[in-house]
């Protein structure tokens, strides 16, 4: 009982600096996203540490990170994982634990690309988008970015419109279901 408590005081101190933006370390460039990615993965992501990633831009409403391989190389060692961006994060003053955990997500995405075929992530996210994603999600939470993703979640529900949001609802873990992930991991502890 005494995780618990523990846990859940976290997890409102963590919506309260969110509410309140007091992180005022922000991403404004590229460098510094990249820097994160080699710390997640150095944290959480042997397996990609000898990865090659390249970053390029995207501009698409309500979505800031996008993670893809290429689908020419067959073997793992030799793919190249890209990471787009939505050059808008660097404005929008997304906090800085925030950005960890949706990189995680997004390196969870890669290190489907790693251990299986890119096909077979090709048809996941085709045909079951959702629970994909929604997998996706508890990957990182596995990997302890759980209080990271609600705080990303609370800052992008506020950037988008009303139909963007119900359509990340549906795709991705809520922040409460976030948080009844974590509790379900940290009683299996």
């Amino acid at each position: 009982m005494h995780k618990f408590s523990q846990l859940i005081f976290l997890v409102f101190f963590v919506l309260k600096m969110n509410a309140n933006n007091v992180d005022s370390n922000f991403i404004t460039n590229q460098q510094q996203i990249e820097q994160l990615k080699d710390e997640v993965i150095a944290a959480s992501f042997p397996d990609l540490k000898n990865a090659k990633f390249q970053f390029k831009e995207m501009h698409q409403k309500g979505y800031f990170f996008q993670t893809s391989s290429n689908l020419k190389k067959k073997t793992s060692s030799k793919r190249i994982y890209t990471i787009k961006i939505n050059p808008e994060i660097y404005k929008l003053n997304c906090p800085m634990y925030a950005l960890k955990a949706v990189i995680a997500h997004e390196l969870c995405h890669a290190q489907d690309f790693y251990d299986k075929s890119v096909m077979y992530v090709v048809r996941k996210v085709v045909f079951h988008k959702s629970k994909y994603e929604r997998s996706t999600d508890k990957c990182a939470i596995a990997r302890s970015y759980g209080i990271g993703l609600i705080a990303y979640k609370n800052w992008i529900y506020k950037q988008l419109t009303p139909k963007q949001l119900a359509k990340k609802k549906k795709l991705y873990l809520t922040p409460e279901e976030v948080l009844e992930e974590i509790k379900r991991f940290r009683s299996t502890d």
